[in-house]
C-alpha cells in the first residue's frame, strides 16, 4: 500500500508491474517499468504471506520424492522447477519418509504451509498406494502423482509409457531364433519392474512385431542383486544367436554390460542390451545399450498444469518415450 500511496497510483497496478502481469491486466508499460523502477529504489519486496491471504492462494506447489538418490527423480526435480517457475509457482520439497507415519506427518505440514497443490513423485512400495490415496481424500488439495505406481489408482497423473517403450525396444533387437528374452530385474519387488516385465511378456504373447506362424517366444526373468553373472547367462544363449537382455532400469543395463565384456562378450554379436529412462550420460555407450528416455521434460510440465487445473481437467495421461 505504501508504494502504491508514494506513487499515487492503485494497490492492483503494482502488484501487476511487479509480477510481471501487466499485459494480462493492460496496464501500461511505462507504467509497470515506473512502478518496478520506484520499488528497486525504495529496497521494497513484496508481502508473500499478505498477497496469500488476500488471494487465498500460495502460489506454492508441495513436490514428495520418494528416493532422492534415484537420479531419474533428480533430472525431474530439475524440469518440474522450470516449468513451476513458467507459471509462476514455487516448489516446497520434500521426502516422503519411510513409513506410512512419516508420509502422514509430512502430508499434514505440507497442508498447513497451505500449498496449492502437491506432486508426488513415485512412492516406496512398502508404503501400499491405497493408504496413501486415502490419506489425500478428504482435502480439496489437489495431488497429481507422477510415475507408474499410479498408473491405475484412480488418482490424476502423469505415467510413462512402458508398454509402448517395451514394443520400441523389442522392435530394435534381433527377431526369430531360439534364444530367449531375459528380463533382468535387480528391483523385482517394485512397481516399475513387475510392470516392466509384465509389459515384456504382453508384448511377445500378442505377437503382433513376429512373423506370423513363428513359434511362442520365451521370457525368462533373471533377478540379478547380488550381480550379473555371465556364467547363467550363457546356459540360456543359443550358439551363433545374440541373447536379447532388456534391464528394469538403465542402471541393471549398465551393470549387465560392464558384466558381460568383462566376461570377453561383445554387444551386437553376443548380445543385445535394452532398458528404460534414457539417463543422458548414458548415451556416449551408442549401440552397445537401446534404452527408450523417459519425456521427463514434458511429464514436469504436464504435471504441474494439471496441478494447476480445474477438477474435471484431471486425469492419468500416458506419455510415450523415445528410443
Amino acid at each position: 500500500m505504501e508504494l502504491a500511496r508514494r506513487l499515487g497510483v492503485s494497490q492492483t497496478a503494482v502488484s501487476a508491474a511487479l509480477r510481471g502481469r501487466e499485459r494480462q491486466l493492460r496496464l501500461d508499460g511505462a507504467l509497470a517499468g515506473r512502478i518496478r523502477r520506484a520499488a528497486a529504489r525504495l529496497g521494497y519486496r513484496p508481502n508473500l504471506l499478505a498477497r496469500s491471504l488476500l488471494r487465498r492462494r500460495t502460489d506454492t506447489l508441495g513436490v514428495v520424492v520418494s528416493d532422492f538418490s534415484d537420479p531419474t527423480f533428480g533430472i525431474l526435480l530439475n524440469h518440474l522447477e522450470s516449468a513451476a517457475h513458467a507459471a509462476q509457482q514455487e516448489l516446497l520439497v520434500s521426502g516422503s519418509g519411510g513409513s506410512l507415519a512419516e508420509s502422514a506427518a509430512m502430508w499434514e505440514r505440507l497442508l498447513r504451509r497451505r500449498v496449492d497443490g502437491v506432486l508426488w513423485i513415485d512412492r516406496p512400495a512398502h508404503l501400499g498406494l491405497a493408504r496413501l490415496i486415502r490419506l489425500w481424500r478428504g482435502t480439496s488439495v489437489p495431488v497429481v502423482g507422477i510415475g507408474t505406481a499410479f498408473r491405475a489408482a484412480g488418482v490424476p497423473a502423469v505415467v510413462f509409457d512402458s508398454e509402448d517403450a517395451v514394443r520400441q525396444i523389442l522392435a530394435a533387437m534381433p527377431r526369430g531364433g531360439r534364444s530367449p528374452y531375459v528380463f533382468l530385474q535387480e528391483f523385482p519387488s517394485a512397481e516399475f519392474s513387475r510392470w516392466r516385465l509384465d509389459s515384456l511378456r504382453r508384448a511377445l504373447e500378442n505377437g503382433s512385431l513376429f512373423s506370423r506362424g513363428a513359434k511362442p517366444v520365451r521370457c525368462v526373468a533373471m533377478k540379478v542383486a547380488a550381480g550379473v553373472e555371465a556364467e547363467r547367462l550363457t546356459r540360456l544363449r543359443a550358439s551363433g544367436e545374440p541373447l536379447r537382455l532388456v534391464g528394469d532400469q538403465d542402471f541393471t543395463a549398465l551393470r549387465a554390460l560392464v558384466a558381460l565384456e568383462s566376461a570377453g562378450w561383445r554387444a551386437g554379436r553376443d548380445f543385445v542390451l535394452g532398458s528404460f529412462d534414457g539417463l543422458p550420460w548414458l548415451r556416449n555407450l551408442g549401440s552397445s545399450l537401446l534404452s527408450v528416455e523417459q519425456p521427463l521434460e514434458e511429464m514436469a510440465r504436464r504435471a504441474i498444469a494439471m496441478a494447476l487445473s480445474p477438477p474435471a481437467a484431471r486425469r492419468v495421461e500416458m506419455l510415450r518415450g523415445r528410443l
